[in-house]
């Protein structure tokens, strides 16, 4: 017998279908009218074994059936073909409702596998999911996808507050209307996006695990749902420099006259009165008219001492904005907006005083941006030197440099700022334009993936060592604690796949794991033993290397041993934290707030860039992190867009070398490999012996160079391939570079280096004066 309601019509009609039940003698309970209650069912008139009249399993795979008033589907059979129950087809003429499940997941093959609930389900295996993994803490804990034609997309991905316990019950809310769809879970917004605006019906399904439910209801939504935030859209430069710097302009006259630059970022004051002032001090705006305007750049906004925060956030939360960023040099300014408004971005700006010209001193700035919750610093352009610039990078800072007003452009720009603050935008668009197709003014930094695992056992002190010796600007390995406490090196839970043991890392102490033989490449045991982070920290100290030291561990004590080993040897100065778990990444920002956290995650393409670039902030900026996915989906247009936000982008894992050298070709931030060899003979430099050069005129020039390598190996050579930045005297170049010059005066050029990778690239040198006489 079934005891679901169903309510057709719309809002002025409603009309009743309901089936008998032994508890109401064939006489439904009407709903509420106003409720606009579509369907509910609550199982308890349901025999054990069998599903609600109309409710249809659609595959073949697990069970579906009724015991002792719950549902339960039950898709253990298969990981990932998931095992579903339709609900009656009559749903499918309804595209605005409101699903609420109360449910559970009692069992799971892995913690990875998951639950989800079907909607706007047109057939052909075509349909939206909500899906929520046991492991709801991880990073893709619950995810928002689409199906079609049998090809998952998924949409958006978030962690839960906790993993999925057997024993509770938790509430998922699914609400639909127009192009807009909500997914919340246990009262917590987990995903908001745009869907298409469909007619579907509604399923019940899993994968790998065991589906739960008490009860569920469904009825008719009719309210739109609240608008999505909004980004500013901006201009890409025209320019061929990969991964180009996005323009912080400064001259503003009026508030009209920021949409009339050229540039991607604003550059403004905010006083304590809310008001916004150029930074020559012209009066624009209030704060709220700025948030209304149509703006096609994103404001940044330089707060006064004396703002009132609170007031500032609850105007911000008004807008929902998202897309703005703050600038102060007090660092707990920063913190304190930032923990009013998690989703906004910050940047602290940095006096030349402290600067300084050691690694002290830097790992001192990398210290206080991440103490302030900010990822972009601000740096006077006076100060920044190729070794600052090279370590900020490696620390996973974005940098944006203030233009000291007298410098060339060209001095400016081949610093390899991610970032350029200037009034002189124009000039510095002009320069930009001048460059050819597969230019890199900024190295991509290259990450060894567990050391160099294709030609050394993964996660090995020897592999890290060859890495380093290839030339690797960071090292990731993976990190457990042992039964008694130690931090060692392993990917996996257990030490099965890589030693000639067995058993959980976690459960055994570290003698029993040392007693271990790791397995070579060929699967025979070797003389290499498992590493504890200890013997990394003191084999690497002061190495030019960073450790991207990634928690595998759900033991919450191990951040407090990471913290004990890093004080114990002194690397703040080289680390770099990563995790999958939300729950780590947080742990860590309580106990070592002053060093980098990375959130590794999943990434996928919205039907624009703009959603995709929504999805992408709301991940990064309330941990003030960089975006760390896999790099198979990520598009070109997406990371354009990114890093006029001030996002660098560290993607994983490249086993191939087409990839690397496509990505590489992008300017993308780091490249975490298996195979830091391909890189190896990168040249990364290129570096003029002298910044004045004299020459005749009608002689062809040459410069004298020094080249590096990823390696760090250096060689002399003669360049002989220039770009032409200012001139007075006359020249004349041929299709290579070669500049030959026809009058007296003076040039500014920098040295054009041309690499073969499979696809050739440029790099330049720094500005070289050109006397001719």
């Amino acid at each position: 017998m079934n005891s679901y309601k169903w309510v057709f019509g719309l809002v002025a009609t409603v009309s009743l279908v309901a089936c008998s039940s032994d508890k109401n003698d064939n006489k439904p309970d009407v709903p509420d009218v106003g409720d606009n209650i579509i369907l509910t069912e609550n199982f308890e008139n349901v025999e054990n074994g069998m599903l609600p009249d109309g409710w249809d399993l659609v595959t073949n795979l697990g069970e579906a059936y009724v015991e002792d008033g719950y549902l339960y589907v039950d898709g253990r059979i298969d990981n990932y073909t998931a095992t579903a129950v339709e609900l009656p087809q009559e749903l499918s003429g309804y595209g605005n409702y409101k699903v609420t499940v109360n449910f559970t997941i009692p069992e799971a093959n892995t913690a990875s596998r998951w639950a989800g609930f079907r909607y706007r389900d047109v057939g052909s295996n075509s349909y939206y999911q909500m899906a929520i993994r046991q492991a709801a803490t991880s990073s893709n804990g619950t995810e928002l996808a689409a199906r079609y034609e049998d090809k998952w997309d998924i949409l958006d991905t978030k962690a839960f507050t906790q993993d999925i316990n057997p024993e509770q019950i938790y509430t998922a809310e699914i609400t639909t209307h127009g192009n807009r769809v909500q997914q919340i879970l246990n009262g917590q917004i987990m995903h908001d996006n745009t869907i298409l605006p469909v007619m579907g019906n509604i399923a019940l399904q899993a994968a790998g695990a065991v589906l739960k439910i008490q009860d569920i209801k469904i009825t008719e939504q009719h309210e739109a749902l609240p608008k999505l935030e909004q980004l500013y859209t901006v201009d890409e430069p025209d320019t061929h420099i990969a991964m180009a710097p996005t323009v912080v302009g400064t001259e503003f006259s009026s508030l009209e006259s920021l949409n009339s630059f050229s540039g991607s970022n604003a550059y403004l004051k905010l006083d304590d009165s809310l008001h916004v002032y150029s930074v020559g001090g012209d009066y624009l705006s209030t704060l709220e008219q700025l948030l209304e305007a149509e703006l096609n750049i994103i404001p940044v906004l330089e707060i006064s001492a004396g703002v009132d925060l609170e007031r500032l956030s609850s105007v911000l939360d008004m807008y929902k904005s998202i897309d703005l960023t703050f600038v102060s040099s007090e660092s707990q300014d920063l913190t304190e907006l930032r923990n009013h408004n998690v989703n906004v971005r910050s940047a602290l700006k940095i006096s030349e005083g402290e600067i300084g010209t050691d690694i002290e001193s830097w790992h001192n700035i990398v210290s206080k941006v991440t103490a302030s919750k900010s990822r972009i610093v601000v740096l006077p352009q006076s100060a920044v030197t190729p070794e600052l610039m090279d370590y900020l990078q490696r620390r996973l800072l974005t940098i944006w440099i203030e233009h000291d007003g007298e410098s060339t452009m060209a001095s400016l720009l081949t610093t390899g700022a991610h970032g350029l603050v200037t009034e002189n935008t124009d000039e510095l668009a002009d320069l930009m334009s001048m460059f050819a197709p597969n230019s890199l003014i900024r190295k991509p930094l290259i990450i060894g993936h567990r050391g160099v695992p294709s030609l050394l056992p993964e996660n090995t002190l020897e592999s890290a060592v060859k890495a380093l010796e290839l030339g690797v600007d960071g090292n990731e390995y993976d990190v457990y604690l042992s039964a008694d406490n130690h931090v060692v090196v392993m990917h996996d839970t257990t030490v099965d796949r890589t030693t000639d043991g067995s058993g959980n890392v976690e459960e055994m102490t570290l003698d029993e794991l040392r007693a271990l033989s790791i397995l070579d490449l060929d699967g025979n045991p070797s003389s290499m033993k498992i590493p504890t982070l200890e013997e990394f920290f003191s084999e690497f100290k002061n190495a030019k290397m960073t450790h991207f030291l990634e928690i595998k561990s759900a033991n919450p004590l191990i951040v407090d041993e990471i913290a004990k080993l890093t004080k114990a040897y002194d690397v703040a100065d080289q680390l770099i934290v990563i995790a999958f778990s939300e729950q780590q990444t947080q742990r860590m920002a309580e106990v070592m707030p002053e060093i980098p956290v990375v959130l590794l995650i999943s990434h996928s393409e919205d039907r624009d860039s703009e959603r995709t670039l929504v999805n992408m902030l709301k991940k990064v900026q309330p941990l003030s992190t960089t975006y760390n996915p896999s790099y198979a989906a990520l598009s070109e247009d997406t990371i354009g867009i990114a890093k006029h936000r001030g996002m660098t982008l560290w993607p994983w894992t490249y086993r191939s070398q087409a990839d690397l050298n496509k990505h590489y070709l992008w300017g993308i931030h780091g490249l975490t490999t298996d195979y830091a060899q391909w890189s190896s003979d990168k040249v990364v430099s290129a570096k003029a012996l002298s910044d004045q050069v004299s020459i005749d005129v009608g002689n062809t020039l040459e410069v004298g160079v020094v080249l590096r390598d990823q390696k760090g190996v250096e060689q002399s050579d003669t360049a002989r391939a220039f770009l032409v930045t200012q001139n007075t005297a006359q020249y004349e170049q041929s299709d290579e570079g070669e500049l030959r010059f026809l009058s007296s005066g003076q040039a500014e050029v920098l040295v054009m280096h041309k690499q073969e990778t499979g696809e050739f690239y440029l790099i330049y040198s720094q500005p070289v004066i050109i006397n001719v006489n």
